[in-house]
């Protein structure tokens, strides 16, 4: 029995948790006052998340000396299940056997049971007090579902709004508004290159005006939307196989999201990994890797042909930030085995995207950073440039100076 709760609508499980020990002495001193007993070790709760109202969302704990009578009544149920199966399956190998149904059974024997000999005892309900929750009067939450890996849920109300809170201290750190009858869902993503990244992205199927929407959590936008049916319905499984154990369950993938349609189709709902970073984070995480790629040509190419020449300045080409654009041409002008028609080249390439005179413009090149930023490269790259023109001609002159020394009357003196 839940309480302190006027009225729940639905609820969740969010498994065993451990508190930490902070958390141990505040809620000792607010339960139990300044003579409450604190254990040396943090007790284990199984928590519950609840949606309804006064409040639309609770938290319940059950400690572990409330576990035993629901361990007991588990046990007995599993019992009484595996006893009436039993017999059932003798009863059935019985009159396969003899070729027909048993006369007790035909009689009214002792397997014709009338219902007054199929009740048994019914236990009392555990009681569970309301530990903390979100208390808005006005406000009912009508569904609740939690994330996969238990960090979030989310949280509908009869007033259109999408809620998500955190379960870690129960604060509300997200509401989305205009969502009346909505359904939410919940998919896990996985970083592919090997790194163990991963993302939550939240789904609301707006029924009434028919769109599903994908959201990153907590604080991301909307990475994308859909018209579909307004006639479907969002089907949302935060469970995985049942018996796994702590090593073979990250294995797992849980949170598994579907939309019905209207026509009987079942569609899978997967968001790949990269989405879940902001802006200014996938620019980020691009150029990383775009100059990872760049070390990589410069470490692999002994000598620069055209071809290479040509894959430094498509590399160039595709930074969206100035400081990893700055990284960049330090890399090309500190590499030992660089040529100078090569540096030439991918200097005015660099210089292109910073002026805005490049083929495709300074703002989709560089998109992510201002324009203070790009003309103090900028000047740094243009003085590269003349340096660089100085050192080519003085070059030239020396070269043409040795070769009219040679070849006058005095070359053979030098």
């Amino acid at each position: 029995a839940l309480r302190d709760q006027r009225e729940f609508v639905d609820h969740a499980n969010l498994g065993l948790r451990r508190t930490n020990p902070f958390d141990q002495l505040v809620t000792a001193s607010l339960v139990g006052g300044p003579y409450a007993t604190i254990r040396p070790t943090p007790p284990v709760y199984s928590v519950f998340v609840t949606a309804g109202q006064s409040p639309f969302v609770g938290f319940f704990y059950a400690s572990e000396d409330q576990w035993q009578p629901l361990l007991s009544n588990a046990t007995e149920l599993a019992f009484a299940v595996a006893t009436k199966v039993k017999s059932a399956l003798l009863s059935a190998a019985a009159s396969w056997l003899t070729g027909g149904g048993s006369q007790a059974s035909q009689s009214g024997g002792p397997d014709a049971t009338d219902g007054s000999a199929d009740r048994r005892k019914v236990e009392p309900a555990t009681p569970l007090s309301l530990r903390y929750g979100l208390m808005d009067k006005r406000r009912q939450g009508v569904a609740v579902a939690v994330c996969p890996y238990g960090r979030y849920c989310a949280v509908v109300d009869a007033f259109g709004r999408v809620t998500l809170v955190g379960l870690e201290d129960g604060t509300a750190l997200r509401m989305w508004k205009g969502y009346r009858g909505a359904q939410v869902g919940w998919v896990a993503a996985q970083d592919t290159s090997g790194k163990g990244g991963r993302a939550l992205f939240l789904v609301i199927y707006a029924s009434r005006r028919g769109l599903l929407e994908v959201w990153t959590a907590c604080h991301g936008p909307r990475v994308a939307a859909f018209n579909v049916s307004r006639q479907g319905r969002l089907l949302y499984c935060p469970h995985s196989l049942m018996g796994l154990s702590s090593l073979n369950a990250r294995h797992y993938t849980t949170g598994y999201c579907y939309f019905l349609d209207s026509n009987r189709s079942i569609k899978a709902v997967n968001v790949p990994y990269h989405l879940a970073f902001t802006d200014a984070n996938s620019y980020q995480t691009h150029d990383t890797a775009l100059l990872k790629q760049l070390r990589q040509t410069l470490r692999e190419s002994p000598e620069f042909t055209e071809a290479e020449s040509q894959r430094l300045r498509q590399q160039l080409s595709q930074f969206r930030l100035v400081s990893y654009l700055e990284q960049a041409v330090d890399r090309l002008i500190g590499a030992k085995q660089m040529t100078q028609p090569v540096l030439d080249a991918c200097l005015r390439q660099a210089l292109d995207m910073l002026t805005g005179t490049a083929g495709s413009g300074a703002a989709p090149c560089l998109p992510g950073s201002s324009a203070g930023e790009r003309a103090k490269l900028g000047a740094f790259v243009a003085s590269e440039l003349e340096l660089l023109n100085a050192y080519t001609l003085v070059r030239a002159v020396a070269a043409d100076s040795a070769e009219t020394g040679a070849s006058g009357p005095g070359g053979a003196e030098l």
